[in-house]
């Protein structure tokens, strides 16, 4: 069983030096650092000429797909490195090639990671058998599961992954209340938060969030899409938000360390 020998030219191996580089930089958890130490050895040590440095803050989305393509083309199957580890008694030479991988992946791919996006993901969405909409998405985790399409409100009932990583999304309709729960939140003095428990999120001059924010001193939420659009930050007093909830005849529930006014 042997290894895969790359052989990096100079400018991929700016591109992976400056996207681990940044991984390391930017990421604090216990354990990681040396990992990604090994990874960055490893890509210099199949480089064939003099080390040169390298700006991280420099990066660019073509650079994490660089380093994306490379990474996956030289990191060892798991049966690859089970194999060589039973033929030499030693890990495969490339292992800190997969780790680094897994570390690039994981970065790009979400929302929270620390590194450019370089691929969009595709979400198809299906009602009743029949595809209703096709999406675009920066990141994984920013695919909607609870979509308004064509004015109508949805939720996923499924979701399956391609092998492009295309995400096919089975979707039931979500009826629209005219109802709401009103939960009450006090996180300062003066400032309350009414939630919108499962209510619709698409809004109309009568839904109780348009009424509390037509009457109240409000903040809006953030936009967020496929979230019901049923939260407002009521910039007034406890007891006056309260007794509007009260004339309106709403149902509500507060947290227990919250004191209602009797």
């Amino acid at each position: 069983m042997h290894a895969d020998i790359p052989a990096f030219d100079r400018e991929t191996v700016r591109s992976l030096i400056a996207v681990l580089t940044q991984l390391k930089n930017t990421d604090t958890a216990t354990g990681h650092n040396d990992l990604l130490s090994a990874a960055i050895a490893r890509v210099w040590a199949y480089y064939d000429g003099e080390s040169f440095k390298v700006d991280p803050e420099s990066i660019t989305a073509t650079d994490v797909e660089t380093a994306h393509t490379e990474l996956t083309a030289h990191s060892p199957t798991q049966q690859d490195a089970q194999a060589y580890r039973e033929a030499h008694g030693t890990p495969h030479p490339n292992m800190p090639l997969k780790i680094g991988f897994d570390f690039v992946d994981t970065a790009s791919r979400y929302r929270t990671g620390s590194l450019p996006s370089f691929r969009t993901w595709k979400a198809i969405y299906s009602h009743d058998g029949t595809v209703i909409a096709e999406r675009a998405y920066d990141h994984e985790d920013a695919i909607a599961l609870r979509p308004v399409i064509d004015d109508v409100r949805y939720t996923a009932t499924a979701t399956k992954r391609d092998g492009d990583g295309t995400v096919r999304v089975t979707l039931k309709e979500r009826p629209f209340r005219t109802d709401i729960d009103v939960y009450i939140h006090e996180n300062t003095a003066q400032t309350v938060t009414i939630e919108g428990h499962d209510g619709p999120n698409v809004q109309s001059e009568t839904h109780p969030i348009s009424t509390l924010g037509a009457a109240l001193d409000t903040e809006s939420g953030e936009d967020t899409e496929g979230a019901d659009d049923t939260e407002i930050r009521v910039t007034e007093g406890l007891d006056d938000v309260v007794s509007f909830i009260d004339e309106q005849g709403w149902e509500y529930d507060a947290d227990a360390d919250i004191d209602l006014p009797e």
